[in-house]
């Protein structure tokens, strides 16, 4: 029987299904010094795996574990292959604030960071849309990468999966510039359907106006298919149309307004229109109007200056003051009640705007006359015991008084000619088919005209020949104004009573 060793058996090569990976195995038995790594590089070689740097030290230290414990197999990696690395897609990323998503969520406004700690969170400046102006940049387009091809441990490369570009379309609305970057070139909503992205220029609010959605803030034009809410904020550079009804809020539009259930303001809303105003009813509303002011019902109690026509021929003036530079038409001005209705003709904020300078200035003039009064009335009571100071100071108070005197008279006549000549240019025409009712007041000029007896219509009141203001049927003969109401001027007029509620 021989002692001779048995032969060391072959080491095996288990090659991964993806040939990703290669294990070689050393089987127990034999001298220790057996395998060789040439013998176990021959055996990588047979499987055409490429035997680099590294597949060389994973065998050596393999052939180190097999000559501490020859009893045992031993088996390790020996090879790995290189996996591919996809490419990634082209993406979008929206800069912060533009993600038309995130404008959308129900999270209030935030105070400003200069805020201290207790500062309040603002509901009403709720975002729920996503508005932006021209120039702003809306966030990045990124290009998809092409990514790194892959090798299996038999060296045969693995082909990678290029990204896909970013699927994003857009209009005329927004550029892409040429390092990737968004910008709006119009101002409006931004808005993202699948993978278009645009802004709009108009924009449609679904439901009311309310703490789900914030003030409406917009460069273009707003529809809201339901209403605004108290104390909430319609502004707009382009028109604006609520089709529900408009209680004590604020609506601006830079363009035309419609408000299609009429305005419900409660002596706190206001409206400001540049161009025409048209409502079903105005129930103490402020405002100014650029355009013509068209009422379908009844313009109740409202402050209202009107730079083009009132065009409502249907409607009733009740209560209230209404400033008017054009043509007037109503069905009724005043009330049966006698609720005190003011109707002024012509611009007035030149005269307004003087009058509250020379208001202004009054003040400032009794601020100065009430010392020099009070001194020269004590000088008065001692008339007879004064020394020639106090006769010299005594002289020069009573001219300072007079002096001052003469300036408000002069201040006085100032804002009546203003006013008289702002009357003499006023367009004076006013149709009325139903009534006007006695208590109702025109201001034309620093004439003041007030019915004391009802008029019933159809009634013109308008300028004759000689431009003084008539009254008549439209179309007919006109008599004077005189005749069918009291003529004063506004310093004689007596005050307007407060306004019915």
């Amino acid at each position: 029987m021989s002692d001779a060793p048995e032969p060391y058996p072959k080491p095996t090569l288990a090659v991964a299904p993806d040939s990703m990976s290669a294990t070689l195995t050393l089987h127990p038995g034999g001298p220790p010094e057996e395998p060789t790594a040439e013998l176990c590089l021959g055996v990588l070689r047979s499987e055409n795996i490429e035997a680099g740097p590294e597949v060389v030290a994973a065998i050596e230290g393999l052939l180190r574990q097999r000559r501490v414990d020859p009893t045992k197999a031993h088996s390790a990696v020996v090879a790995s292959g290189v996996a591919p690395i996809p490419g990634v897609d082209g993406r979008l990323e929206f800069n912060p604030g533009f993600d038309p998503d995130d404008c959308c969520s129900d999270a209030p406004a935030a105070p400003p960071p200069d805020a201290g700690e207790d500062a309040a969170v603002d509901h009403y400046n709720r975002r729920a849309f996503c508005f932006i102006i021209a120039g702003d940049e809306i966030g990045r387009v990124y290009e998809p990468t092409e990514g790194s091809p892959g090798r299996d441990v038999r060296g045969r490369t693995l082909n990678t999966k290029p990204g896909k570009p970013c699927q994003f379309k857009t209009d005329e609305t927004i550029v892409l510039k040429d390092d990737g970057r968004l910008v709006a070139l119009t101002g409006g909503v931004l808005v993202r359907n699948g993978a278009m992205l645009r802004v709009d220029r108009a924009l449609d609010v679904p439901g009311n106006v309310d703490f789900n959605t914030g003030n409406i803030r917009f460069s273009g034009d707003v529809v809201i298919e339901k209403g605004v809410r108290d104390c909430f904020i319609v502004e707009a550079t382009g028109s604006v149309t609520v089709r529900g009804l408009v209680e004590a809020a604020t609506v601006i539009a830079g363009a035309d307004a419609e408000l299609q259930s009429g305005m419900a303001a409660r002596e706190k809303g206001v409206v400001r229109v540049s161009g025409d105003l048209r409502a079903k009813y105005l129930d103490n509303v402020d405002g100014t109007v650029g355009g013509a002011l068209v009422v379908e019902k009844e313009i109740i109690n409202c402050r209202l200056e009107v730079a083009g026509a009132i065009e409502s021929p249907s409607a009733a003036l009740i209560g209230g003051r209404l400033v008017v530079a054009g043509s007037v038409g109503l069905r009724e001005i005043g009330a049966e009640s006698g609720t005190p209705t003011e109707l002024v003709l012509g611009l007035s904020e030149i005269v307004e705007t003087s009058e509250a300078r020379a208001a202004a200035f009054a003040e400032k003039i009794d601020e100065t006359r009430a010392p020099i009064e009070k001194e020269f009335e004590g000088l008065v009571r001692n008339l007879a015991k004064l020394n020639k100071d106090q006769q010299r100071r005594h002289r020069t108070l009573n001219k300072a008084i007079r002096e001052i005197e003469e300036i408000e008279q002069k201040i006085d006549a100032g804002v009546s000619a203003l006013r008289t000549a702002a009357g003499r240019t006023a367009h004076v025409d006013i149709r009325v088919d139903g009534m006007i009712y006695a208590g109702v007041r025109l201001i034309i000029g620093n004439e003041v005209v007030r019915f004391t007896d009802d008029a019933p219509g159809p009634v013109h009141v308008r300028r004759g020949q000689g431009g003084a203001i008539e009254i008549g049927p439209p179309g007919g003969q006109g008599r004077p104004i005189e005749q069918a109401a009291e003529v004063s001027t506004l310093s004689d007029a007596p005050a307007q009573p407060a306004e019915a509620a």
